[in-house]
């Protein structure tokens, strides 16, 4: 039996109701890639949704995305043809490739599927591969376009969107999930310990927008956190509710691949405006890259983990001697982190170097455990 008719006889074995996850998962397993993957597009709506995947979560089934933040999916909903043997910066650099690429994803093709001369969807592989010959691939997913094509033709497009939201406080979080639910139609969950986001991620359900309320959460920061979660599996659009607006919240929240980003101040409103635009296919909250970290691009210091540490006991009044003995180092080695810090935050002094800080945020950041006996700064 050919590919096709096998795929066909599979999208058909339940009337009405097609398997689409086992069939994309059977097609993955024939075709010995990681991934295979069903989307809706609507390229004059400029957006798309995931219908279904087979094999390694990436996003979740009904995730509603623009188009502009996937390259494996823009193209073939401009009627083209993706190919890339092997990811690399400049041709895969959009938003949900970058997510694609940190999940561990290093080649991939797709195909656009049509109805009449309009491209109604795109059928996906993505693979763990450095290098796939592409070619045969494709002619496969050509050979199997029309019953994935007849499913999203007879598919619904409404679906229910799942919200989830992270945050330590479960008070605040299930305020803002009852919010969520009024204003739009979504099923929420709330999370208020890593172990219960980690849980909605390794879900069969997933997530179309997790909401990450701050730039930390259980203890990490939210690239880490979006890390952790992503291994777990596919969570959709992130939209960051953030409690102290700065150049560095900006920054983690550019970095871990969010797609919108809310100051606090904003409102409770203002979340349910970004969500609402994510699930129409569109992004919001960020403005150019200058002008959203404060400045010329990268002026948010990249500090280490150790310089970190230095900056934070320099701000509560700890002397040379008295950090190095905190931290287990030389009195010379201390300056040497305070030299390396001073100079990344344009400052000559432990005023201007704290005051520097807190003006881009940065000892707003968790994951800066303070020694035994250091107090509240003075």
């Amino acid at each position: 039996m050919l590919l096709e008719e096998r795929v066909a006889a599979m999208l058909d074995g339940v009337k009405g109701c097609p398997d689409i996850d086992a069939t994309l998962g059977f097609l993955a397993s024939e075709l010995g890639v990681s991934r295979v993957s069903l989307h809706a597009v609507d390229a004059c709506a400029d957006y798309f949704r995931v219908v279904g995947g087979g094999g390694e979560g990436i996003l979740a089934s009904g995730t509603r995305l623009p188009l502009k933040v996937s390259t494996q999916v823009c193209l073939p909903a401009r009627g083209s043809i993706f190919r890339c043997a092997q990811f690399e910066d400049g041709c895969f650099d959009m938003p949900i490739d970058r997510v694609v690429w940190d999940m561990g994803f290093r080649s991939g093709c797709s195909v656009p599927l049509f109805m009449g001369s309009r491209p109604v969807g795109a059928l996906c592989i993505t693979s763990r591969e450095v290098e796939i010959s592409c070619d045969p691939l494709i002619d496969a997913l050509n050979e199997v376009s029309s019953p994935f094509t007849l499913v999203l033709h007879t598919a619904s497009m409404e679906t229910v969107p799942r919200l989830v939201i992270c945050h330590d406080d479960p008070l605040m979080s299930e305020g803002l999930a009852r919010v969520l639910e009024h204003s739009l139609a979504v099923d929420v969950k709330t999370c208020s310990a890593l172990e219960e986001a980690v849980a909605c991620a390794e879900s069969n359900l997933g997530a179309t927008v997790t909401v990450i309320c701050d730039t930390s959460f259980a203890g990490l920061g939210l690239d880490d956190l979006l890390g952790v979660l992503r291994a777990g599996g596919p969570i959709g659009a992130v939209v960051v509710f953030a409690s102290k607006d700065s150049p560095a919240s900006r920054m983690l929240a550019l970095r871990g691949g969010a797609l919108a980003y809310i100051p606090r101040g904003d409102g409770p409103g203002a979340v349910v405006t970004a969500v609402r635009n994510l699930m129409s296919g569109r992004a919001s909250g960020f403005a150019p890259a200058g002008e959203e970290l404060g400045g010329p691009a990268g002026s948010v210091a990249q500090l280490t983990r150790r310089e970190s540490e230095v900056l934070v006991l320099l701000e509560h009044g700890l002397r040379f001697k008295q950090i190095a003995h905190e931290l287990g180092i030389s009195e010379s080695t201390a300056k040497g982190y305070a030299r390396n810090l001073f100079s990344k935050l344009d400052a000559h002094s432990r005023g201007e170097a704290v005051f520097e800080a807190r003006r881009q945020g940065l000892l707003d950041l968790p994951a800066v455990a303070l020694p035994v006996g250091v107090g509240p700064p003075r």
